[in-house]
């Protein structure tokens, strides 16, 4: 079940422009936009800003850290890595390397697999 945006007050419009940037890693092929899309649903819950239940901004702040770390630790463990070069074999920052992913259908295959993987950690984590 994919996250719904919704659900943290943000409006699904709003959401996808926000995530426009995330895809073949940040376009450069680093972090994963699995990641970075599931940081942001984490920090929608628990960001520095009093008032969202956890306590103080810094303590906030403090756990939105812990839950990042853990999500990412999750990640790696499933995945290996939550650099995009990594994750897909090929690199996305070269013409070569989006002709190559394209041909092999990566942006359809791998990364709905990783996007999956993302939202089975975040539900798993309460999310």
């Amino acid at each position: 079940m994919p996250i719904r945006w919704t659900k943290y007050g943000i409006p699904e419009n709003v959401a996808v422009r926000v995530a426009c940037g995330l895809v073949r890693g940040l376009c450069e092929g680093e972090v994963c936009g699995a990641v970075s899309g599931a940081i942001l649903v984490i920090e929608a819950t628990h960001g520095n800003e009093e008032g969202s239940g956890v306590g103080t901004g810094e303590e906030e702040k403090a756990y939105c850290y812990e839950q990042t770390q853990k999500f990412i630790k999750c990640f790696k463990e499933v995945n290996q890595s939550t650099i995009y070069r990594e994750l897909i074999k090929c690199d996305v920052s070269t013409e070569e390397g989006v002709t190559y992913a394209r041909k092999h259908d990566i942006f359809h295959t791998t990364c709905v697999e990783l996007i999956k993987s993302a939202v089975t950690i975040l539900e798993e984590l309460g999310y």
